[in-house]
């Protein structure tokens, strides 16, 4: 298992710029225990313009999604059911992992980032869209920021 030590280098020149961001927006941070909150006004304050903006597509979207919901739960219930019964692996853990890494078990291991990239980009397009739907249907929004464990992005939440 050879070192990459570019990488390991990159990871970490990413979580101390990281940490220097979460320092110099320390006033929209909170900080409980292990878990960090960073609140953004300015997100929440677009949220509300795009959808003033085009809210009739906001409607559709929030009509085709309360129908296909429901659909898609049965479908990802039926799959799951299935490899549990008939014992076929096809749900694992996804950790992060640097310079080649192997975590022992049934866990899938992704390079640092990738699994960054696409945390990112899962939480933010998920957790946005509940506020554009939120914001749609009248429902208004207090709080809109990413969530953190220590200096990790783990989350968003609105």
């Amino acid at each position: 298992m050879p070192i990459n030590l570019m990488e390991i280098l990159s990871v970490a020149v990413f979580l101390v710029l990281l940490g220097a961001r979460l320092y110099l927006k320390r006033k929209e941070v909170k900080v409980k225990k292990v878990i960090i909150f960073e609140y953004s006004e300015k997100y929440r304050q677009k949220i509300n313009e795009l959808v003033n903006t085009h809210p009739k597509v906001f409607k559709v979207l929030s009509l085709m999604s309360l129908i296909s919901a429901p659909i898609l739960t049965i479908i990802g219930v039926y799959y799951l059911l299935n490899s549990l019964i008939f014992f076929k692996p096809t749900v694992a853990l996804v950790l992060p992992s640097v310079s080649n890494f192997r975590y022992p078990g049934p866990v899938i291991s992704v390079p640092f980032w990738i699994w960054i990239i696409a945390i990112f980009i899962i939480v933010f397009s998920h957790e946005s869209m509940h506020a554009l739907i939120a914001a749609s249907e009248g429902v208004r929004t207090r709080k809109y920021g990413l969530l953190y464990f220590l200096i990790l992005p783990i989350g968003a939440f609105v």
